[in-house]
């Protein structure tokens, strides 16, 4: 699976915020923990990153590889699963071509 960079798109269900359950939203990545890793100069995702959705509510890496870790923090890649705080969930659809892991 391709790798997720800050940038990335994320699509789900949100229900944070009293605007009712199960929003739909579209959000990006906005925060990276990888100092060391970078996909064509723009940071991965690892587990516990966050972003943000086009409802304003704040979403979290929450499933990554079991192969492949930052300082001991799963790469999040595309399909891998986000928990919207406050609540909600979804998946990451996008990533760079560039890095793909298992």
């Amino acid at each position: 699976s391709n790798v997720c960079c800050i940038g990335d798109t994320v699509t789900g269900f949100c229900s944070a915020g009293g605007h009712g359950s199960n929003r739909p939203f579209t959000g990006h990545w906005t925060t990276s923990n990888s100092t060391l890793i970078s996909a064509g100069g723009i940071q991965v995702i690892l587990t516990g990153d966050q972003g943000i959705t086009d409802c304003g509510h704040t979403f979290v890496a929450s499933t990554g590889s079991s192969v492949v870790t930052v300082g001991g923090l799963a790469l999040h890649r595309v399909g891998d699963e986000v928990v919207v705080i406050g609540g909600g969930y979804g998946h990451s659809i996008s990533g760079t071509p560039e890095v793909t892991s298992v």
